[in-house]
């Protein structure tokens, strides 16, 4: 029977970051990589629009040693790399989903809903950061945690119940596109995964994605891994 397996590790964007950060935890960022590779993936997936495919591969092949600050360099190549592997696969779609989507959703939350509001600010609360004072891997760990990806869900489903002035539920429109783009994920990875017999696939994304990749990974009978959740 053909095994299929993910990791799913979600993570910071680190371009939201001081480059000079980042370049200071280069070795923890190479510890965590060390603790990756452990779990021995066949395959490195990232949050990349799959149309840029050829763009992404062309930059991971003439990648050695100076890798960018973006996460996808800095803990997807370098994982690749490690394991021996001559490829990387884009699997992202960005969908239908605009800026003007997320901020008209946040602003009619914000003047009436007060209990949605309660939730994002604990939850902004909560979430971790990349800092001087902390350990990358124990950043890594409070972003993956069990407990946050279920806050995470919940927050995101609550927002089904949101409209606007005008009756019009902007929630459940957020939430279909949204959705959409996991369908999406989902669906690239399998492709990716059909390529071969076994797969065990370590997959790179926004820590937003989990709760919903979780759940559909799950319900189509693969095993997840969640490496850095305690």
């Amino acid at each position: 029977m053909v095994k299929k397996e993910i990791i799913l590790l979600g993570t910071f964007h680190m371009e939201q970051y001081e480059a000079e950060l980042i370049i200071e935890k280069e070795k923890e960022i190479m510890e965590m990589v060390g603790e990756l590779i452990k779990l021995q993936p066949t395959k490195v997936a990232l949050e990349w629009d799959r149309a840029l495919q050829t763009k992404l591969q062309e930059r991971y092949t003439q990648c050695k040693v100076q890798y960018s600050q973006h996460e996808m360099e800095q803990i997807g190549f370098r994982a690749a790399k490690a394991l021996g592997l001559k490829e990387v696969h884009a699997v992202d779609w960005e969908g239908t989903l605009t800026q003007e989507d997320v901020t008209d959703l946040f602003m009619n939350i914000e003047k009436g809903y007060p209990v949605i509001r309660e939730k994002i600010q604990v939850v902004k609360e909560l979430s971790p950061s990349i800092n001087k004072k902390i350990r990358m891997m124990d950043s890594y760990k409070a972003l993956n945690n069990y407990n946050a990806i279920s806050e995470l869900e919940r927050l995101y489903l609550s927002f089904a119940l949101v409209e606007d002035p005008n009756g019009k539920n902007i929630g459940m429109e957020f939430l279909t596109k949204w959705m959409e783009r996991e369908y999406k994920i989902y669906k690239n990875i399998a492709e990716v995964a059909a390529m071969e017999g076994n797969n065990r696939i370590l997959l790179l994304i926004g820590s937003d994605h989990l709760w919903m990749l979780k759940t559909l990974f799950e319900g189509s009978g693969w095993k997840v891994l969640l490496p850095f959740s305690e």
